[in-house]
């Protein structure tokens, strides 16, 4: 019997760590075949074992270097020029029977994709409503509109991009209008149309912190509470030092880092900070690293992942100050969290409150989702 043909876009080294966790569960059996497409872009430019990963998890993939991957640009002749190129390598597959798999829909090769394939899986986190995205976002009218003559040209799906009110054009939404895909959510329990994995956390614990380290020096928005942030960061992280006097720091810097924050952090312990440097992404070096007694961030999305992989986790934004647009954004990311993962004060939260990890997984709306795809596909 012929197997039947997944597709996974991999854009980002944190779709690599999800799909390395969500593919043994679904492919248990061996039912399916899965070919992964990857975009080799900055992310992944310190991974030098790939391809062993990939391995693991997939039958066949299909890399694009960075200078080829196709992109919303200024330079809209060379994305056409990769589009046509992408176009190519793609001609062994077939779009109307294979099942795509994304995690992305906000670049142009994910809509490109998502425009391509008959069935798409969508995996998200929450999204603003109509409601709240008008009040905390604009729309960017000219870059929606340059998106869309790209989109015209290629025969992708129209989208919207929607900014940050007070993230001085940082954090962005996209929407694609009519979307065609069957969305689920991370994690969400309130949801019908949810996936929950399950955890991956050890119950022995080393005397290990992970840091996730933050480019706030970077976040234009930063400085307008420049010295009340700074002085609570460094509170912060000399709270922590203090509280784990036997414990080794670890520090997984962001991607975009230039090293100043690390610099600042280091200060506090001492200079004993062990950089972990971005070889791994946040998420694969727990999977590796499945002994971690604490994760803490000042509000990244690699905490939520940690709370999701079984690990305690705890993010500190609510003790800074920034605008009441961006703090609506950061509540909706850690929307599903329970209340400990959140330092609210100094003095009791990381004293007192041990976090409720993830425990319980919930696979059955994907695998119904999968059947009835496929079910589709053979119409």
């Amino acid at each position: 019997m012929k197997k039947k043909k997944v597709i996974l876009f991999i854009g980002h080294t944190f779709d690599l760590a999800f799909f390395m966790r969500l593919i043994p569960l679904i492919n248990s059996d061996n039912d399916f075949e899965i070919t992964a497409i990857v975009a080799k872009g900055k992310y992944f430019r310190e991974m030098h074992n790939l391809g062993n990963y990939l391995k693991e998890i997939t039958h066949s993939s299909i890399c694009i270097q960075q200078n080829r991957i196709p992109a919303y640009s200024r330079n809209i002749i060379k994305s056409l020029f990769n589009t046509f190129r992408l176009k190519r390598k793609l001609n062994s597959q077939d779009f109307s029977s294979s099942l795509l798999i994304s995690l992305d829909k906000s670049t142009f090769l994910a809509n490109y994709l998502l425009s391509k394939f008959k069935n798409v899986i969508l995996i998200q986190t929450k999204e603003s409503n109509d409601n709240d995205l008008k009040k905390h976002f604009r729309i960017r009218l000219l870059r929606t509109i340059w998106f869309n003559i790209l989109n015209l040209l290629t025969n992708s799906k129209y989208t919207t991009l929607y900014v940050n009110k007070g993230s001085c054009n940082r954090v962005h939404q996209f929407r694609i209008l009519k979307p065609e895909h069957y969305t689920i959510y991370r994690n969400l329990t309130s949801k019908r149309n949810k996936i929950i994995l399950p955890s991956v956390a050890n119950s022995n614990k080393s005397n290990k912190v992970l840091i996730f380290g933050s480019r706030f020096y970077g976040w234009a928005y930063f400085y307008e509470y420049y010295d009340f942030n700074r002085s609570k960061i460094i509170s912060f992280y000399t709270c922590l030092h203090e509280l784990y006097p036997n414990y080794e720091f670890l520090y997984k810097p962001h991607p975009k880092e230039e090293g100043k924050e690390f610099d600042e952090i280091n200060k506090v312990f001492g200079g004993k900070l062990i950089n972990l440097g971005i070889s791994l992404n946040a998420e694969m070096y727990l999977l590796e690293n499945k002994d971690i007694d604490l994760c803490v961030s000042i509000n990244s999305t690699s905490s939520i992942s940690a709370f999701e992989m079984g690990f305690n986790s705890k993010v500190f934004y609510k003790i800074l100050k920034f605008p009441d647009s961006l703090v609506y954004d950061m509540d909706l990311r850690f929307n599903d969290a329970p209340n400990d993962i959140f330092i609210t004060s100094l003095d009791a939260d990381i004293k007192n409150k041990e976090n409720r990890s993830n425990t319980k997984s919930d696979l059955k709306y994907i695998r119904k989702i999968l059947d009835k795809s496929f079910e589709n596909c053979d119409k």
